[in-house]
């Protein structure tokens, strides 16, 4: 009986995470507002640029009008390495992506190493993710 109990309540902890899970998701759909947060402005900018030629959300300047946050931290080791994940404004992690070495900058960044970083963060983690919750 005492198994039972506990597989029970186990099983309605799962259930809500994954409720939970569902509901911020629904926060990156199309048209929604995101703030783009990094300190490095030539990600931001490239991420923008990126972000429009997307078409899918909406860039905001100011984070009290956006529905999510896009959290960018670039590293130079040779190479960029961008550590990335997706919040809420009140800092719940919706999505965490792999952090890499983005070498993308043969197509369409004009060996411009940044700017490949963040184009290759975005074709190869963030918009499949987004598109395969649709």
């Amino acid at each position: 009986m005492k198994n039972k109990i506990i597989l029970f309540l186990l099983s309605i902890f799962f259930i809500s995470i994954n409720n939970q899970a569902q509901d911020l998701d629904s926060l990156l759909t199309r048209g929604n507002k995101v703030f783009i947060s990094s300190e490095n402005k030539g990600v931001i900018k490239y991420s923008k640029e990126k972000i429009i030629l997307w078409n899918y959300w909406k860039i905001v300047e100011d984070v009290n009008e956006a529905d999510i946050i896009l959290h960018l931290d670039a590293t130079w080791s040779g190479v960029y390495k961008i550590a990335s994940y997706i919040t809420t404004k009140d800092d719940k992690i919706i999505k965490r992506f792999r952090t890499d070495a983005w070498n993308n900058f043969w197509s369409g960044a004009k060996f411009n190493v940044k700017k490949g970083s963040v184009f290759g963060l975005f074709e190869q983690e963030i918009i499949p993710y987004v598109h395969s919750l649709e």
